[in-house]
């Protein structure tokens, strides 16, 4: 699996997998469908700056049968679209888009994360003043399914600024892609640690207006940390910000949100659909993920 594909699955995982705890009663009545959040999208790595739109929606009930069990599930989707850029005009050239469609299921009755599909491409034109030449075109198809839905660990029943919890998701993939070079098909099983942390309640202001959000800190055992500030008056994240080991950085701002009305279908708030926001992002920052593992083979390669 590559980096992007790997950090855009965590990203999205750790979204999904946020309690709604912390919201109050009138947030977690529902969540309709026909609802969408809009956000402005940026990711950084080695001075180069990915910029353009996610766009997050709860789009249907229907049924899936990821993990080899046919369930009825609530259908998320993703859609990212972006474009490159130097971070300093002056230290070289970049040319190149990267877009990604995703979609996550939700168990309709547990509210449980049992999977998604993303499909993804990437290309990018790049000149570095002193360091040389990059020059990157790929696709990529992945199905994932969680192992058992939701994870294992208890989801804390009333938590408190500064309570920590941790869980243990378990997920089997198969991608089919090109690498640029040549094409490859794989599957894989990951197993991966997540500590949540909620710190509290903080204003944000974000393009889409300012909002009072309660703040939550989120780490995993591939070393990816995330801080995401979740809006009741949104019914989803106002903000979220990751940060990874090797030093990329993505970030996501509200720039609009549209809720439908509860009798269209409304679907209840539970702890694993509040993380749904963070899956999506994980799948917008595993794309980005894909272009930065694909920078450093790059650099150490062609630099």
């Amino acid at each position: 699996m590559n980096r992007t594909m790997r950090i855009m699955g965590s990203t999205l995982a750790l979204l999904l997998l946020l309690p709604s705890l912390a919201m109050d009663s009138s947030a977690q009545s529902a969540q309709p469908i026909g609802s969408q959040w809009v956000y402005e999208f940026e990711d950084e790595y080695f001075g180069i700056v990915f910029s353009g739109t996610w766009t997050y929606s709860c789009e249907r009930a229907t049924t899936t049968t990821l993990g080899g069990t046919e369930r009825s599930v609530i259908e998320y989707r993703s859609v990212l679209s972006a474009t490159a850029s130097m971070v300093n005009e002056g230290s070289g050239m970049a040319d190149g888009e990267m877009t990604a469609v995703e979609r996550q299921y939700y168990d309709a009755e547990t509210d449980d994360i049992v999977g998604y599909v993303l499909s993804e491409s990437y290309t990018l034109d790049a000149m570095i003043y002193g360091n040389g030449s990059i020059s990157i075109n790929s696709s990529e198809r992945n199905e994932t399914a969680y192992l058992p839905p939701g994870g294992t660990g208890t989801d804390p029943s009333n938590i408190n600024p500064g309570d920590t919890w941790q869980k243990t998701y378990t997920k089997h993939s198969k991608a089919i892609g090109h690498d640029g070079k040549e094409f490859y098909s794989r599957e894989s099983n990951l197993t991966e640690i997540v500590v949540f942390r909620y710190i509290g309640t903080e204003t944000v202001t974000v393009p889409a207006g300012t909002f009072s959000c309660n703040k939550y800190d989120i780490t995993t055992s591939d070393g990816v940390h995330e801080t995401a500030w979740y809006s009741n008056e949104a019914s989803y994240y106002a903000k979220v910000t990751d940060i990874y080991s090797g030093g990329e950085t993505v970030s996501y701002q509200l720039k609009s949100y549209e809720l439908a009305q509860a009798s269209s279908s409304p679907i209840q708030m539970g702890s694993n659909l509040f993380l749904a926001t963070f899956y999506s992002t994980i799948a917008v920052t595993i794309i980005a993920g894909i272009y930065a593992m694909i920078i450093v083979r790059k650099r150490q390669t062609t630099f």
